[in-house]
């Protein structure tokens, strides 16, 4: 019997996954865990795949304990995985990690087990890899070395290290602006391979969940240990794997071999960057310069007068507040079109205070509402400055931006947003504005730890929840009380309004809006279809407006034809190519129907009746308004949440709920939507 336990990560492929397990088998685990991510959407196959691979829990004849966490929704590779991580680990202290196409060598699991004892206590140690690529090369003088970066072809590690893992890297500008990658790569090249796959990772360009592991070990100046041989076979590599298509790669099917016992420990724990060097230009293929070469000094020096830069100037510049400010404001709302829509209305009520009787005020704002700004708010402002948040990034746009908000010799300047992140916070740090007020907020954006930092710039952080005697203020009412405080008086608005721009015409229409960025967001097109179909047989009057927004063409296009010739006629799909249009198009009808909540909030300000579909994610936080606010809108979310066979509502407020959109019924949603019509 084998002590240490094991989580096995499986999904749709039987044949491997049998082959992994039966290593699992041999061992024997005294605790087996098993997680699986459900089958997707678009795959028809992979309902009786996923089925047939997790019928290996079948096959467990020895005694053990077995804990189970089978997905119905398909979360995909970063979410499933990171979450079974997760969930491991909430039960464990310490444990192993194998996916269902890293075959293992008989000897890894007592490799692994010797290691996390040996190491358990030591924070600097985060990784325990079973995998090696330096192709027969001996490093420094024990069975293992020392890595920078985590291979997780079979790993193992504690509850200690994964707490400091964060899938969104909240801190990645932090990460950047302290320098910490160059504390692990002196190639600036490599630095700048791995700085680009984080930058990925943070704007949610890529579906993954190991890059974000190793931001965590690099972030938290953590070691990773490689074994001197290769432990691991990955037998994934084939034509129809997500990650691992390339059966020719190098990394295909490599041999795993036993890892001779009793293992020697280094003398020296410090990482061997000749090895990683190594594998990253002679294995991976990076086609790193070498540090030799005329190019690479060039390029490491001008990478370190760029850091020398950025540091002189938050040093011996930005560091300072304005010695002779003027009675200027600015309003920092930078967020999606949502969050604004909430805020705005605020902002006229304390430009008109008599707190600032005689300010000028401006307004920061996301380039994305430009459009909508430029036609509709700007008149309240001096003048408009947009964000593109991108552009941080790069020190010939960013320090122009920061030099723009500085000269405008702010005296005061009032962040809107609740949960603050370290980038919107650096924002705060650059102004210089003698006066910083802002949301004393939470951790959804920003670890604990950089929020002690970030919270040191501020002269005024506000506690709505403690004011406001409520911890689950809906997100208007925490503006409300956030303004209210900021100028020292009631404001008496009721709800989000858009009707000083937007006249309602509310016509015949019902709006349908299946779009999100969020894929976790999306309720199927076949559900939007029946659903049409129910409201078409029993409302003869009402048309349909099925609303896309860029890039989202083919959900409208999908409904269109799963509804076929049903509704002939009654359906209009409409392209929204700006903000104004997309409100003016809701404008125009009496019913929205939605699975993200920024249509939900523009029909809510426009009057208009709502209702949206909702997985539970941060219940109430968003949505559904409470009836103080608006009886307009409504939510529909899975029976498993509504009868309360999960966790309370409340424990969803700050987070996700990974419950499946799609057990929101159909019928559920029709009911709602007949007494959304009837009222």
């Amino acid at each position: 019997m084998f002590d240490t336990p094991i989580l096995f990560i499986v999904f749709n492929t039987p044949d491997v996954t049998g082959i992994v397990f039966n290593e699992i088998k041999k061992a024997q685990p005294k605790q087996l865990f098993i997680a699986a991510d459900g089958p997707r959407l678009n795959r028809p196959s992979d309902l009786e795949l996923c089925n047939e691979t997790r019928s290996i829990i079948n096959q467990i004849d020895w005694p053990c304990e077995v804990k189970t966490l089978f997905r119905e929704q398909n979360l995909g590779c970063g979410n499933a995985v990171s979450s079974a991580i997760t969930w491991f680990f909430e039960h464990v202290e310490q444990g192993i990690i194998l996916e269902d196409d890293c075959l293992p060598s008989p000897s890894f699991f007592m490799y692994c087990q010797n290691l996390l004892e040996q190491y358990k206590n030591d924070e600097r140690i985060m990784h325990i890899g079973g995998v090696n690529f330096q192709n027969g090369n001996h490093r420094g003088n024990g069975s293992y070395y020392f890595s920078a970066v985590p291979h997780v072809w079979g790993w193992a590690s504690w509850r200690r290290a994964w707490k400091k893992y964060d899938f969104n890297v909240r801190d990645f500008y932090l990460f950047v602006r302290e320098e910490k990658i160059y504390k692990y790569f002196d190639n600036e090249k490599l630095a700048q391979h791995w700085l680009d796959h984080f930058k990925s990772v943070y704007y949610h360009q890529i579906d993954t969940w190991d890059h974000q592991w190793t931001f965590a070990v690099l972030n938290n100046e953590g070691l990773s240990i490689i074994p001197n041989i290769n432990m691991i076979s990955n037998i994934g590599f084939r034509e129809d794997a997500t990650h691992t298509s390339s059966v020719n790669s190098v990394y295909a099917n490599a041999k795993a071999d036993e890892m001779a016992m009793p293992m020697i420990h280094p003398t020296e724990i410090k990482i061997d960057k000749t090895a990683d060097l190594y594998f990253f230009n002679d294995v991976d293929n990076l086609g790193l310069i070498k540090e030799r070469s005329a190019f690479s000094v060039i390029t490491r020096i001008k990478g370190g007068l760029a850091r020398s830069l950025e540091f002189l100037l938050r040093r011996f510049i930005f560091s300072s507040k304005i010695k002779s400010p003027e009675k200027n404001v600015l309003i920092q709302k930078i967020d999606a079109i949502g969050d604004y829509v909430i805020t705005r209305n605020f902002f006229e009520a304390v430009i008109k205070s008599e707190k600032y009787r005689g300010y000028n005020f401006y307004l920061l704002a996301n380039i994305r509402l430009k459009s909508f700004i430029e036609e509709t708010d700007k008149k309240w402002f001096k003048d408009v400055i947009y964000f593109n948040e991108k552009d941080l990034s790069k020190i010939k746009t960013k320090y122009p931006f920061y030099f723009k908000l500085r000269g405008l010799k702010l005296d005061t300047i009032i962040h809107a947003t609740f949960s603050r992140s370290v980038t919107t916070d650096d924002i705060i740090f650059h102004t210089g504005a003698l006066n910083n007020i802002g949301f004393l907020g939470d951790t959804a954006n920003i670890s604990a730890t950089n929020k002690t930092v970030t919270d040191t710039y501020y002269s005024q952080l506000i506690d709505v929840d403690a004011i406001g005697k409520n911890p689950y203020l809906h997100e208007f009412e925490k503006q409300k009380v956030f303004f209210e405080t900021i100028i020292g008086k009631p404001i008496s608005i009721p709800q989000p309004s858009l009707l000083d721009i937007i006249k309602p015409a509310k016509g015949n229409y019902i709006c349908i809006c299946p779009g999100s960025n969020e894929d976790y967001k999306k309720w199927n097109t076949s559900n939007f279809a029946e659903l049409m179909t129910l409201i078409a047989q029993q409302y003869s009057s009402y048309q349909f407006k099925i609303i896309c927004g860029p890039n989202e063409n083919t959900l409208g296009d999908q409904i269109i034809l799963e509804l076929g010739d049903k509704l002939q006629g009654r359906v209009e799909l409409i392209n929204t190519q700006s903000i104004v249009h997309l409100m003016n198009c809701i404008a125009s009808s009496s019913l929205v129907i939605a699975n993200d909540s920024a249509p939900i909030h523009i029909a809510t300000a426009l009057s208009i009746n709502s209702v949206c579909i909702f997985n539970g994610s941060r219940y109430g936080r968003f949505v559904p308004y409470p009836d103080t606010i608006t009886k307009v809108s409504s939510v529909v979310v899975p029976e498993i949440l509504l009868n309360g066979m999960v966790k309370s509502k409340e424990h969803y407020y700050s987070q996700l709920t990974h419950l499946n959109i799609d057990k929101v019924t159909v019928k559920n949603v029709f009911s709602e939507v007949k007494n959304k019509l009837s009222s």
